[in-house]
């Protein structure tokens, strides 16, 4: 037993710095392969740039969202919070823009006297701006 012990510490390699420096670039190298796989086709990763989501999502907020979520199914619903680029003008560089799905494909939504109207009913909640929408509730009050 105690000869099998003598040969295992015989047998084991002298420490070797460039080998365990190599190891760990190596390892840092694949965490951030993954990170940038994961950040560019997987997940959103969002700062919250306006107010315009506010008592739901606070400016400076950050967020994660799902790149996959609308690719491997389903379609946006009302309600639903997105994340999107958006260039606000010409040759301006683009935003990440945080906001809620209020109107679906199809759909005609109004704001009439500071009301949310979908395809001329109104929509309950509290009261409506250009700038900024909270949606309180889902039910149509006609």
């Amino acid at each position: 037993m105690r000869e099998k012990k003598e040969k295992l510490q015989e047998q084991e390699e002298p420490f070797d710095l460039k080998k365990e420096i190599f190891e760990w670039v190596k390892i840092i190298i694949a965490a951030a392969a993954i990170a940038f796989f994961l950040n560019t086709f997987i997940i959103a990763n969002s700062t919250v740039p306006s107010g315009s989501m506010e008592t739901t999502i606070m400016t400076g907020d950050r967020i994660i969202g799902s790149r996959l979520a609308y690719k491997l199914g389903g379609d946006p619903e009302r309600g639903d919070i997105v994340i999107f680029d958006h260039e606000t003008g010409p040759g301006n560089e683009e935003t990440r823009l945080v906001k809620r799905v209020i109107g679906l494909p199809g759909e005609t939504v109004e704001i009439r006297d500071n009301q949310l109207y979908i395809d001329g009913s109104r929509i309950c909640g509290r009261r409506w701006s250009p700038t900024i929408i909270i949606l309180k509730c889902r039910r149509t009050v006609t």
